[in-house]
């Protein structure tokens, strides 16, 4: 596989045994809102802003497979919700359970959580990207901390200034 870094200083990049995470797009007709190099853009061009709130794409793998190489949000994170669902008058779907604990949320966790995306929503639009897919199952948290990122750009676009 080739990894080209989205950084001009590839050794600060990728550190040996450095925890990533990996997006493999297996088939490029499946996705429905846009193609995975339009995805891959919007994520260099965002990733090029250090944002605390916007998880950074370190590098991309275009062999056998494109993949997208992104940091790696940590332990206890997980997605707030399940991809949509049409049943659903809003679309969006989700429940405490898809992060497999039995505790509910708090009232400040969840505060934390929607400001965390407000800033990221924020830094995206500081640098005219519209992310175009603000659903639950695109949104990454920690139900401990209240931590939270946006993920998948594919419906992600660039506005002119």
């Amino acid at each position: 596989a080739i990894l080209r870094t989205t950084s001009q200083n590839d050794s600060a990049v990728l550190r040996k045994s450095q925890e990533v995470a990996v997006k493999i797009y297996h088939n490029a007709s499946a996705i429905s809102d846009g193609t995975p190099l339009d995805e891959v853009g919007v994520a260099a061009h965002i990733s090029a802003v250090v944002h605390p709130r916007m998880q950074r794409l370190l590098g991309v793998v275009f062999a056998p497979h494109l993949a997208a190489v992104y940091e790696f949000a940590g332990p206890g994170t997980a997605q707030l919700g399940h991809p949509p669902s049409l049943d659903s008058v809003t679309r969006a779907t989700y429940t405490y359970e898809n992060t497999n604990r039995t505790a509910s949320l708090t009232l400040h966790v969840v505060g934390r959580v929607a400001a965390n995306v407000a800033s990221a929503i924020a830094g995206m639009h500081a640098y005219n990207v519209i992310h175009g897919d603000i659903y639950p199952h695109n949104i990454l948290f920690n139900a401990s901390t209240g931590w939270a990122t946006l993920l998948d750009f594919g419906a992600s676009f660039l506005v002119p200034p």
